[in-house]
């Protein structure tokens, strides 16, 4: 049924706009894509698959981890913005048999678990910490220096009137 409706929704999309490729977020290697679709995966591990990739793992890259719900659930843990810079991507691309694939990395944010009062500091710092590590692939190491860096760039964010998280506690 899924297959079906893929094809259903590929052909009205490719008579709206035939010149765009298409993404589908999915999490299964069973779904069927047309070859030049693009795959925004947000399985765990890699996907099995020729198509070119932006990668989401679930857990690590879901900013709203560890933070609970209106219910007082919390699902996984908080990821700080060290530990999102901490993430291998790096080494995750490298080991990937299609790495030439992958177009990029991104974290995710979902609404319910967020409103416009709190999502800035959600994202901000710690999306700019991941995506140092995103745009540095091949360093698989983390840098020493990191930290001055994340806070130059909470300040100039700050700066351009972008609220932020942190990226300390500004105490000695």
């Amino acid at each position: 049924m899924e297959r079906h409706y893929r094809k259903k929704q590929h052909k009205i999309l490719a008579e709206l706009n035939p010149n765009k490729k298409f993404m589908y977020w999915m999490n299964s290697n069973e779904i069927h894509i047309e070859p030049n679709d693009i795959v925004h995966w947000w399985g765990g591990g890699m996907p099995v698959t020729k198509h070119e990739v932006i990668l989401s793992h679930y857990g690590p890259f879901y900013l709203d981890m560890g933070v609970g719900n209106y219910l007082g659930v919390s699902y996984g843990n908080y990821q700080t913005w060290l530990d999102l810079y901490n993430q291998n991507i790096g080494r995750m691309i490298e080991t990937y048999e299609n790495k030439d694939k992958v177009l990029g990395a991104e974290v995710c944010l979902w609404s319910e678990l967020s409103n416009q009062y709190v999502h800035h500091s959600k994202i901000w710092i710690r999306s700019s910490a991941f995506a140092e590590r995103v745009w540095t692939v091949k360093d698989y190491q983390p840098k020493p220096d990191v930290l001055g860096r994340v806070a130059a760039h909470e300040q100039l964010m700050h700066r351009r009137g972008v609220p932020t998280a942190g990226a300390t506690s500004q105490q000695c």
